[in-house]
């Protein structure tokens, strides 16, 4: 089929990036992982969500990282931001959550905790 000139002229000043193309749609599931939030969750939240929490938490233990050893201190920050994200208590990513606590603690040297003391720390649903 022939173009006219204002047709290719038209196209080729819009990146060829910009230019609709009909493509052929995919009908496969996307594939799932452990960071989809799971839809029987109490509370339906996003793994953002978890990201930001997780983000948070590991700045709070990198900041007790350059002070002298006193998990005393650094606990009940912990304890307050998991409080604070009270509706991530229930979501499939609190293990994870619960594990990188004690991973972050025990590599930055902050405190020697485990996943199961950290689990008691979240809010009661």
């Amino acid at each position: 089929m022939f173009q006219s000139q204002s047709e290719r002229s038209d196209q080729q000043q819009v990146p060829k990036v910009l230019r609709y193309e009909e493509q052929e749609l995919i009908t496969e599931p996307a594939p799932t992982n452990h960071t989809d939030f799971q839809a029987d969750d109490q509370y339906m939240v996003f793994p953002r969500e978890a990201a930001e929490l997780n983000r948070h938490l590991i700045a709070c233990i990198g900041k007790a990282a350059g002070k002298p050893f006193a998990p005393a201190v650094l606990i009940p920050q912990i304890k307050k931001i998991l409080q604070d994200n009270a509706a991530l208590s229930n979501i499939a990513q609190r293990p994870g959550i619960n594990e990188l606590i004690v991973r972050e603690c025990e590599n930055t040297g902050t405190a020697l905790l485990t996943e199961d003391e950290v689990d008691t720390w979240w809010p009661e649903s």
